[in-house]
């Protein structure tokens, strides 16, 4: 019984933060992208698009999405091919909303997908820093 009111929790939480992020993106003018992993349990989508593990959707305010937040996910009519389809992505599916633009956003990282979790970015260096007297190197 534990575990499912921690599934819930978690899902609660995560649609709480995908919503605020979709708000205040779009709400300062900027375009929100998410980043769903397709192999998530319960997820709809054109079978074609399923091949791929993720996908990156776009929520364009010039399209009717007709978007809606459901207590077990987003639902949204998408266009893929010239051809539109009513989607479902589950709280579970979404590992990332950003702003499409800058790409600055949220990542969940309980819904990574298993692939993505094992990939960390790569670190530069530090850099080096010379101390300059009177403009000279």
């Amino acid at each position: 019984m534990t575990d499912t009111m921690d599934t819930s929790s978690v899902e609660e939480k995560v649609r709480a933060a995908v919503t605020k992020a979709i708000t205040e993106l779009s709400d300062a003018g900027a375009v929100p992208r998410l980043y769903i992993n397709t192999k998530a349990l319960g997820t709809i989508f054109p079978e074609h698009i399923l091949q791929a593990s993720t996908v990156e959707i776009t929520l364009r305010p010039e399209y009717p999405l007709n978007l809606e937040h459901t207590s077990q996910g987003l639902l949204a009519d998408l266009a893929f091919d010239g051809a539109l389809m009513r989607c479902f992505m589950p709280w579970r599916s979404i590992f990332a909303v950003s702003d499409a633009k800058t790409g600055i956003g949220i990542c969940i990282r309980a819904n990574l997908p298993p692939l993505a979790q094992l990939v960390e970015p790569e670190v530069s260096p530090p850099p080096s820093f010379r101390h300059v007297k009177g403009g000279e190197a």
